[in-house]
């Protein structure tokens, strides 16, 4: 874990947000609890032109350190999941002490400017995604990402992809996942689902069971002739299923991701009346 990501969940922790999506009003807030003056373009027109800061509203916001302290501007006009991230960026900003020439993350260094950005997108992506709490649910899938925590799809695939990178959790990223925890929204989905798919799997060990005990009643007996012997693999051939879909498939299918999986053989899956995925296996001309 990097000095960014830590820097991330420690304000979360000393500020005691453990809700995992914040809201903008939420993010207004952490600014007022931490001295940090937040104003629209329109509210802090004024202000800007006369400190010949008109250039900077050409960005989506930025952020003025004074003696008196900090103030951002931003963008009124954004939409919400946009100007969630640019709030957070400049907290990025002020958190990471970065330089400042006038105006924060500003340095008469390109590279090192460059660099500064590029923290400070990071630490937006950790403070508002928490990749770690993600990594523990493995939760990679870009669309799932964004319903969560309602970035900007181009930022949840930046997530996507930092989170895959987590190989071994720190003792602050566990601290973190036992901290921060999703809505109940979120956690009352999943258990449904968990619950669908274990009704799901006790209802196919009935049926198999009813075909061993009684095989003049198995779903074979009834099928028309020529149809079961239409499947792409040996009838014994390991293939899996999901709780809702009516397709079976190879181990590695894309569709499968981050989904919760039942195995079984080729032959159990046609006779529950699933057909094979034409990802995995291509119609034969």
């Amino acid at each position: 874990m990097n000095l960014t990501e830590q820097a991330a969940y420690e304000l979360r922790i000393h500020l005691h947000l453990s809700e995992y999506r914040l809201t903008f009003r939420q993010l207004l807030e952490i600014g007022r609890r931490c001295g940090i003056a937040i104003h629209t373009y329109t509210e802090g027109a004024a202000y800007i032109l006369e400190h010949g800061f008109g250039d900077f509203m050409q960005y989506h916001a930025f952020t003025v350190f004074e003696e008196s302290g900090y103030q951002i501007f931003i963008n009124e006009r954004l939409p919400d999941e946009k100007r969630r991230f640019v709030l957070s960026h400049e907290f990025g900003h002020i958190f990471l002490k970065h330089t400042y020439a006038g105006i924060m993350g500003c340095s008469d260094d390109p590279a090192l400017q460059n660099a500064q950005e590029r923290e400070a997108d990071e630490f937006a992506l950790c403070f508002l995604g928490v990749p770690c709490l993600l990594k523990k649910n493995g939760i990679y899938d870009i669309p799932q990402i964004r319903a969560l925590s309602n970035l900007p799809r181009r930022e949840a695939a930046r997530l996507s992809a930092y989170t895959a990178q987590i190989v071994k959790m720190s003792d602050l990223q566990r601290k973190m996942c036992g901290f921060c925890h999703f809505d109940r929204a979120y956690k009352a989905r999943k258990s449904a689902a968990r619950i669908c798919f274990i009704l799901f799997g006790a209802a196919l060990i009935l049926v198999l069971a009813l075909q061993v005990f009684f095989p003049a009643a198995g779903f074979r007996a009834k099928l028309p002739a020529g149809e079961a012997g239409s499947s792409p693999l040996p009838a014994e051939t390991s293939v899996y299923i999901t709780s809702s879909g009516e397709k079976y498939h190879r181990e590695n299918c894309p569709y499968l991701r981050n989904r919760e999986l039942l195995q079984l053989s080729c032959l159990e899956a046609e006779q529950l009346g699933k057909t094979p995925c034409k990802y995995c296996f291509p119609p034969q001309d």
